[in-house]
């Protein structure tokens, strides 16, 4: 009778360490959180980045969904602070995709926590002031 015992916790052990495994894998694998940005919001004025989110958590996958509601054509780039340089661009979106009134999709994943910034760098445009701070955690 005690086998018996063992052997039914020790394939419930084994059933749960299995299914939990299975359910952990579906939550990272789900669907990426949508993140709304509106560059040049009507609001704000053409220099500015409106986000309907700012804090991020490392390792979730992100959808960043860019739209330029501007007059003039957009840049879209994750960035250090105050970096100018676009080749340390964690993400960047040229100003060709983003023409007045066009909009672009990216799929994106933060691998480390810290401080960053959504910029624009067409032109003089992070000069007037066309960045957003950003946290990681």
């Amino acid at each position: 009778m005690k086998l018996k015992s063992f052997v039914v916790f020790f394939f419930g052990v084994l059933l749960t360490i299995v299914v939990g495994s299975a359910v952990v894998k579906a939550q990272s694998t789900g669907q990426p959180t949508v993140v709304n940005i509106t560059l040049a919001p009507q609001a704000q004025g053409e220099y500015r980045i409106e986000s309907s989110m700012t804090t991020f958590s490392k390792g979730v996958p992100y959808r960043f969904s860019i739209r330029n509601a501007g007059k003039k054509p957009h840049e879209f780039a994750i960035m250090p602070p105050g970096k100018t340089d676009t080749r340390l661009a964690l993400l960047e979106i040229e100003e060709d995709e983003l023409l007045p009134n066009s909009a672009a999709t990216r799929d994106f994943t933060f691998s480390k926590a810290g401080d960053l910034e959504f910029a624009c760098h067409f032109g003089n445009h992070y000069s007037k002031g066309m960045m957003l701070p950003i946290t990681v955690r």
